[in-house]
């Protein structure tokens, strides 16, 4: 919430202008630029993840058989081309899926009622506090201080204060949804088995059972899921492609499409070996090199800003009026 009060702070002190620019102009170009590039290194790093993501989800539940690298280059070319329609299209796909999504999670406590068991929650005081601490430092930047890829569009979106109250609105309702995810798994499955399961949350649909002749739902409930994830994946590409033109000077985004999605496409080929690799990186090492940007950058902005405003020179009033006739009663 604090670090998307900084950022809406700074898009009404510099209206039209992305985090990369207003760090520009802020910063002033000798600081701006290399932070510029920092961060897209982070948006980067961040879409390559997603697919990596969706690539381990497809080959553990739905395509087991199908080559990673066809499943690769299907979902950055879907990406690319809800990309290349444009922001609106964007804009329409994510209004079409937040209702499906947000009833997802609400759905599920109801479905999965008869497996729901309070005595699954360890007291308290068993609880391995040091183990939630860090389990939640490694979840900090990947997914969930990733506030800047989306602030990345607010210079096409509205930024007066009625819309401000929903963006904080979503925001508390994603962390809402996101722990009551969480807690409906360990009450259905307890903590201890949920530690053993690949993929938690899929597992929890497999429980759902709406008649004794509609069961096995879970193809439904996962491919609302699957289509969040390349929402997700389409508004980081965007952001990407935005942010480079912006540093780059580069006019037209149709000219960065394809050479994105081929750097992406080729880092989610070599830098992941195997799923080892991948939680390591995304739980680990993105976190220490992403933190520093997603949560300290915007404070750090907003202070360098005040300061800039502050040092700036005032206008100097004039003298009421005429100075011509204020000399001459005064000789």
């Amino acid at each position: 919430m604090l670090v998307l009060a900084a950022w809406l702070r700074l898009a009404r002190r510099h209206p039209g202008k992305s985090p990369i620019q207003i760090g520009i102009r802020v910063l002033g170009p000798f600081f701006g630029y290399p932070l510029g590039i920092y961060i897209l290194l982070i948006i980067l790093i961040g879409a390559v993840l997603i697919v990596q993501n969706m690539i381990l989800l497809n080959t553990i539940i739905i395509l087991r058989k199908t080559p990673m690298s066809i499943i690769r280059l299907t979902l950055v070319a879907t990406a690319l081309y809800a990309c290349y329609k444009g922001i609106e299209t964007i804009g329409r796909l994510c209004e079409l899926l937040f209702l499906p999504l947000t009833l997802l999670v609400f759905a599920l406590v109801f479905l999965d009622y008869p497996q729901l068991s309070i005595q699954n929650f360890q007291p308290i005081w068993q609880i391995n506090w040091q183990g939630v601490l860090v389990g939640t430092f490694n979840s900090l930047a990947f997914p969930f201080a990733e506030i800047m890829i989306p602030v990345m569009l607010l210079p096409n979106v509205s930024q007066d204060r009625e819309a401000e109250k929903y963006y904080f609105l979503v925001l508390a309702a994603a962390g809402i949804l996101l722990l009551g995810r969480t807690l409906l798994g360990i009450v259905i499955s307890s903590a201890p088995i949920l530690e053993l399961i690949s993929v938690p949350f899929i597992s929890l649909f497999r429980h759902v059972a709406l008649s004794p002749f509609l069961d096995r739902t879970e193809g439904l409930f996962l491919g609302i899921f699957y289509f969040g994830i390349l929402i997700k994946l389409i508004i980081t590409m965007y952001a990407l492609a935005l942010g480079t033109a912006q540093v780059f000077g580069v006019r037209r985004l149709q000219n960065l499409w394809l050479p994105l999605g081929f750097l992406v496409v080729l880092m989610s080929h070599t830098m992941f070996p195997n799923s080892w690799d991948y939680h390591c990186f995304a739980y680990m090492v993105i976190t220490i090199f992403a933190l520093p940007v997603e949560l300290v950058y915007p404070f750090l902005l907003v202070g360098a800003d005040a300061v800039r405003g502050w040092l700036q020179p005032r206008p100097v009033k004039k003298p009421d009026g005429d100075p011509e006739q204020s000399r001459k009663n005064a000789g």
